[in-house]
């Protein structure tokens, strides 16, 4: 049942080593555009830089030493440790769920939306007439 709901989520399983690295490489990027501790950014992308280095994979580190494992791993931390744990047992990082919410665009109500586009239209139709006319 478990394997069913895995293959059937939309968020990919982080199978390997580089895609854990690219996932943890994502949450520095969204926190730094969101003004965070620029140490913990930091942290996030040594955790990224140590993991893609490193030469066993981190689902066997996993298995076999847990989140202890992973935290003893030089440049992560016991936070990045209980991320990547979080990956490779449930496929996702709520966290960086959240984080990916909050850096979407907000959605417009639909008013404010017709007023956006009616102001958009305007533009171009003034950029339009001042393009058609002889300079001077």
């Amino acid at each position: 049942m478990a394997a069913v709901d895995a293959a059937l989520s939309a968020e990919p399983q982080p199978a390997d080593n580089a895609s854990i690295a690219q996932v943890l490489r994502e949450m520095a990027v969204l926190l730094e555009v969101q003004g965070d501790n620029p140490f913990q950014v930091a942290a996030y992308r040594r955790a990224a830089d140590t993991v893609a280095r490193l030469l066993h994979p981190l689902r066997d580190i996993h298995g076999t030493a847990g989140t202890a494992g992973l935290d003893a791993l030089p440049g992560t931390v016991s936070r990045n440790a209980a991320a990547i744990g979080e990956l490779l047992t449930t496929g996702s990082w709520t966290q960086l769920a959240r984080l990916r919410g909050a850096a979407n665009p907000v959605r417009c109500s639909a008013p404010f939306q017709a007023s956006a586009r009616n102001w958009l239209i305007g533009c171009m139709k003034s950029s339009r007439s001042i393009r058609s006319r002889p300079l001077k």
